[in-house]
């Protein structure tokens, strides 16, 4: 059963009241609270040895995004003042930076209700649905839930919820579990994975199973969005692959975990099979390699595959194991690529590779580029 919810969505998709049942945009006073709210600096982190020698910017003191705030305005605001979308997605981040993937399940719930029963009362508004410009610009917000390179990261944050800890109390996540640099190790090696999962008492592995409902509901939740979505701009509807791929990755180590437990895997249909799945019970099978760093080996789950989400879970443990066999060939990288597009439009595909006569050339026909 998953959590309890953590946010009432319906209070907050009621019209406003007045003329625009939209209601209005937040001011300027209340952008820069919001921004205020949201401010993440580390004088360590954010700056070079040299602009700590700035006495501009070495007075600036450490700050944390206030979560609690941002809930406590977004609420405010939505509920009474205007059904803003900014505001909604960056609702739906402190919710799960506070309440991990329960917090991005109502966060999602809270944006697919926009959707669903605010679209012709939402900022920002479509002027008319008729221009691509004016719906493109309705959709492109979501990018900061999505995008994997910009601020706030938010793929890389969900990626980052803590799932246990080490014996050693330092916290597992997926992002903890992988190296960046192939001369250092992972913080988290598949060593330590393995032993937390071992000495996880019964209220940890009934977290674990929480977390792994959490996560199998926010993947339902996404995909409704992502279809309203579709539904309503079409060709410029965003697909919001990176962040279904963040929770795929998260969700790979608890049913990883819940299986090394002995059968207590999810039952769910779209669970993977438990048992020898991973490639039987050698150390080097026991876990895939898209999930936990560190060890000399790693297997695949060859269960049965029952869902679209599943199979690209499944394809990007193999290739994974591709480039640690392969590790000069370009093949892994074209397949990355290849799941990145898989959310795309066809339009959209279309431009994107018409825009690059050499690229079309090399896919139409490959063996043409070593002829």
């Amino acid at each position: 059963m998953p959590s309890p919810t953590v946010l009432p969505v319906e209070p907050l998709l009621a019209p406003i009241n007045g003329d625009d049942p939209a209601g209005g945009r937040p001011s300027i006073l209340e952008r820069n609270k919001l921004k205020e709210y949201q401010e993440d600096f580390d004088p360590e982190r954010d700056l070079s040895a040299e602009e700590r020698q700035d006495p501009r910017l070495s007075e600036k003191q450490k700050t944390v995004p206030q979560w609690d705030k941002i809930i406590q305005f977004g609420t405010q605001f939505l509920g009474k003042s205007g059904k803003e979308l900014s505001v909604a997605l960056a609702m739906t981040e402190a919710l799960t930076k506070k309440f991990k993937f329960a917090g991005l399940r109502d966060g999602l719930k809270l944006l697919k209700g926009l959707c669903d029963e605010c679209w012709d009362r939402m900022h920002p508004i479509i002027e008319n649905p008729d221009d691509p410009d004016d719906v493109e610009g309705r959709v492109m917000p979501f990018t900061y839930i999505d995008d994997e390179v910009k601020t706030p990261f938010f793929p890389a944050s969900v990626r980052g919820i803590t799932l246990l800890n080490t014996t050693g109390g330092e916290p597992i996540s997926f992002l903890s579990c992988q190296s960046f640099d192939p001369k250092r190790p992972p913080k988290v090696s598949q060593d330590d994975f393995r032993a937390a999962v071992a000495a996880a008492g019964p209220d940890q592995v009934a977290q674990l199973r929480l977390l792994d409902e959490d996560i199998t509901e926010s993947l339902s939740i996404l995909q409704g969005l992502v279809a309203a979505l579709d539904a309503r701009a079409g060709s410029n509807a965003p697909g919001l692959g990176s962040l279904r791929k963040a929770l795929q990755d998260c969700q790979t180590m608890t049913r990883e975990a819940l299986r090394l437990r002995g059968g207590e895997a999810p039952a769910a249909a779209d669970a993977p099979a438990s048992g020898d799945a991973f490639g039987g019970d050698s150390p080097a099978a026991a876990a895939p390699t898209a999930m936990v760093g560190g060890g000399s080996g790693g297997g695949v789950n060859v269960g049965a595959i029952r869902s679209r989400d599943e199979l690209y879970v499944r394809l990007n443990e193999l290739t994974n194991l591709l480039e640690k066999f392969d590790p000069h060939s370009p093949v892994p990288f074209m397949i990355r690529r290849a799941m990145e597009m898989r959310d795309m439009k066809f339009p959209e595909l279309v431009d994107r590779l018409n825009s690059d006569t050499k690229l079309l050339d090399f896919i139409r026909n490959p063996l043409a580029e070593q002829s």
